[in-house]
Parts: structure tokens; sequence; C-alpha cells
């Protein structure tokens, strides 16, 4: 069953939902100091939880109700340690498509952890 989701299971965490998982991803990450890049209307404990480790939050305005991946890279700096991305987004429903997302990747430092989360994506039409 893990093989339609991945191809490399060393990649897999498991935990007791995505919300305790984003809680996990910001302990590891974010404190003082750093920063969390995401998009103002988006799914809401992402900011909860940096805030909560004494990181400071770059929101990125939405455009249409979808991320925009352009000021979200140029919000990134020296001490951006992860950058939210939730694929489709919670509550807009809208998605950032592949080429999108590899720009993204393209364009900001190896030790930026970008989090897709796609915890909806069975949900997409394409």
């Amino acid at each position: 069953m893990l093989d339609s989701y991945t191809s490399q299971r060393e990649n897999l965490v498991f935990s007791n939902g995505t919300d305790e998982l984003i809680r996990i991803i910001c302990r590891a990450f974010l404190g003082t100091g750093t920063n969390a890049v995401l998009s103002s209307l988006s799914f809401p404990q992402y900011k909860r939880y940096a805030v909560m480790e004494g990181a400071d939050i770059h929101e990125v305005p939405h455009v249409n109700g979808r991320h925009h991946i352009e000021k979200m890279i140029d919000a990134v700096d020296d001490n951006t340690r992860v950058i939210w991305i939730c694929n489709p987004n919670n509550p807009t429903g809208e998605y950032v498509r592949e080429q999108e997302l590899i720009h993204l990747l393209n364009s900001v430092n190896q030790n930026v952890l970008v989090v897709c989360d796609e915890a909806y994506y069975e949900y997409v039409t394409y």
C-alpha cells in the first residue's frame, strides 16, 4: 500500500494525524531567531505551532485564493527554516501546480524545509 504514496519509504513519518506532525516539524526546525514562510490564508496550525516555538512568521498574501509562489520565495531570508504549502489549500481548495512547486524547490536554499501538506490531495480534480 505504501508504494502507491511514495517510492522512498525512508521519507515517511507516521503520526497521530497531520496536526501532530505539524507540531513535530515546528518543534524540530523552528525556534527563536528563525522564521517560517506561509500564505496568509491557509491552515492555521502552521502559524500557531511556529509561534509557540518562538519563530517569526513571514505571511504572504494570497492572490485570488492561491499561494503566491514568487512572493513566498521573496519572503525567504537567512533565518527561514520552513516554508509551508497547503496543497490543495485549506480553506480555499486551490492547488499549487507541479511546475510552481519545482520552481519553489529550485529557488530556495537546501537548508530550508519545504513542507507540501497534501492532506486533501484525493479531492483535487485536474
